[in-house]
């Protein structure tokens, strides 16, 4: 089931004030859609993730048993709205939803250079390239690659994702699983691993979701997958007799 969007924008320094609109944009667009879609259903949106050092944020919606198509749709739908956003196409749905869908649009400024729209089943992200102007990104096209990071804020509670953050870059990657591959999640969660599978990355080069997963290996949990241990060899390679020694520099340049 599909029951899970995740939001995120994107910038230097993102105001706080522009991540509350992002929130409220996001609330009236799947409250819109709900009453649209499933007017007899009440769907209640929970929050699924906050991811710490990024203004990204993942519900997850819940309703009573036996209703659980009225949430799929929804969030198929914001997906449809999403990629609609990111090719500056018209929405096809009512004037609300369309009104608060174009809110996105309207986040998009000198302090946040995207907005990133996700579901299961869509990446969506609508970038600036000049001042003042919201332009189209390119249609996202994942590439086969590799990310290793440190899994977190593992969820299965319909669609099965996680949280992998990235150790180059310290940045949550958005990661989907299908349901019969959980297996490959069992003790992993607060480990270090390699996610292998589709890549969607930024314009930038950055990881922003892994789907299609085709593998995840665990790595030793150790200090040697520290960000910037390299800088710990520094000076360990022994300088050769013909090399003039660190300290004997440091004294002729004092006595100059």
């Amino acid at each position: 089931m599909k029951d899970t969007l995740t939001v995120a924008l994107e910038g230097e320094s993102v105001p706080l004030d522009k991540f509350a609109q992002a929130v409220q944009a996001t609330f009236n667009v799947i409250d819109a859609l709900a009453r649209e879609i499933a007017p007899a259903t009440r769907v209640e949106w929970l929050v699924d993730d906050l991811i710490r050092s990024s203004a990204q944020m993942t519900i997850r919606g819940r309703t009573l048993v036996g209703e659980e198509e009225s949430i799929d749709l929804v969030v198929s739908a914001f997906g449809e709205i999403a990629l609609n956003l990111e090719r500056h196409q018209k929405v096809p749905r009512s004037r609300k939803v369309a009104a608060a869908a174009g809110k996105f649009l309207d986040l998009i400024g000198p302090d946040v250079r995207a907005v990133r729209l996700e579901t299961p089943d869509v990446d969506a992200v609508i970038e600036q390239t000049s001042p003042g102007v919201a332009t189209v990104a390119a249609p996202r096209i994942g590439m086969l690659g590799a990310v290793r990071g440190r899994i977190q804020t593992l969820s299965n509670r319909g669609s099965l994702r996680f949280t992998l953050f990235d150790t180059v870059n310290d940045k949550g990657v958005s990661c989907y699983l299908d349901p019969e591959e959980q297996e490959q999640l069992r003790g992993l969660w607060g480990r270090m691993a390699v996610v292998e599978g589709l890549v969607f990355r930024s314009n930038q080069g950055l990881p922003r979701s892994i789907r299609h997963i085709s593998s995840i290996t665990p790595l030793p949990d150790s200090d040697d997958v520290r960000p910037m241990r390299w800088r710990e060899a520094l000076g360990a390679s022994p300088a050769s007799d013909a090399e003039e020694r660190a300290e004997a520099v440091i004294r002729k340049l004092r006595d100059a």
